[in-house]
């Protein structure tokens, strides 16, 4: 890119399209950027592209491994506990506390009928790990204390991703393909056609 002006546009959603599509027409360059602004056409198209983009390049692997080697017939979940700023996002409305989430897991194993490995990630720092640790018969429970990157790396190679809606997870699965079921309604119960891959859609 040469140094010069290039013209930078807030795009808003529910904004006037044909304004915007003339700035396209109009502009040798142009910038537009807003929180949805996004084409899922392109990120199921160019998924492999992506994933070479925003895979991390300076990765020690080694460091993951008791988390993430596990035996032929164990399944890794990557469980998301999102705290933090969602006890105010929605009114709460994905502000869960540890028995929703346990319950989820338990449910799970129950469909899953396997050894399950369970890495939790979280943002909540006075976490009641005790609870989650009774999980797993195999008290294979590991709590993740990674900077978010590292998190996000392990996340997408987990087999199964189970948490709030959230990008972070969504993204997790795009970037790693892992099927990712959101808990939107607690009391609801699951089978696993309700594990998706994130094709670049986050809801």
């Amino acid at each position: 890119m040469r140094i010069g002006k290039y013209l930078s546009y807030k795009f808003l959603i529910g904004g006037d399209q044909k304004d915007f599509k003339k700035k396209i027409d109009e502009s040798w360059m142009l910038y537009a950027t807003d929180f949805g602004f996004r084409s899922i056409e392109n990120t199921k198209k160019y998924r492999s592209l992506y994933q070479n983009m925003f895979t991390p390049k300076n990765i020690d692997e080694d460091k993951f491994s008791k988390y993430l080697d596990g035996e032929e017939d164990e399944i890794i979940l990557g469980l998301h506990v999102r705290r933090g700023d969602y006890k105010t996002w929605y009114e709460g409305k994905y502000f869960y506390d540890d028995e929703v989430y346990g319950s989820v897991v338990e449910q799970f194993g129950s469909l899953i009928q396997k050894k399950i490995k369970i890495i939790v990630f979280t943002n909540d720092d006075e976490l009641d790990t005790k609870r989650y640790l009774s999980l797993s018969e195999e008290k294979q429970v590991f709590f993740s204390k990674f900077n978010a990157v590292e998190d996000h790396y392990m996340m997408s190679k987990c087999d199964f991703l189970i948490g709030p809606p959230s990008t972070f997870t969504a993204w997790a699965s795009y970037m790693g393909e892992v099927p990712l079921m959101y808990i939107e309604d607690p009391a609801k119960s699951f089978s696993m056609e309700d594990f998706k891959v994130c094709d670049g859609e986050t809801n």
